[in-house]
């Protein structure tokens, strides 16, 4: 049963690692080359707002449902599907950004 539990949480934690790479990558196809900076760091900063409150509502939530740990597993094994879906149907009418052709003498343009 322990390998199941290891097996299932190493898919969990892989299955982060990739949204995290995508996620990363997101600021460099909606922003301009001058916004991506910021961005990381607005983001980066949600990120940790995010983790430090979580730790509070996890701790309440684990508190409230008499030491059980299902019900904060139920809730973060959500958060990436919904995440996923906020962004898809979120940024389905922003365009990637590209960056204006540079006509510059000597350039091949391809």
């Amino acid at each position: 049963m322990s390998f199941v539990a290891v097996g299932l949480f190493s898919l969990g934690c892989f299955g982060h690692m990739a949204w995290g790479a995508n996620s990363l990558t997101l600021h460099t196809d909606v922003f301009p080359p001058d916004r991506v900076a910021t961005m990381m760091g607005v983001t980066g900063a949600a990120g940790s707002l995010a983790g430090a409150i979580a730790s509070l509502v996890g701790g309440w939530l684990v508190d409230q449902a008499g030491g059980r740990h299902f019900p904060i597993f139920l809730l973060t094994g959500t958060l990436h599907p919904i995440a996923a879906a906020i962004i898809y149907f979120g940024l389905r009418s922003v365009k990637p950004y590209r960056a204006p052709d540079a006509n510059l003498p000597g350039l091949p343009i391809s």
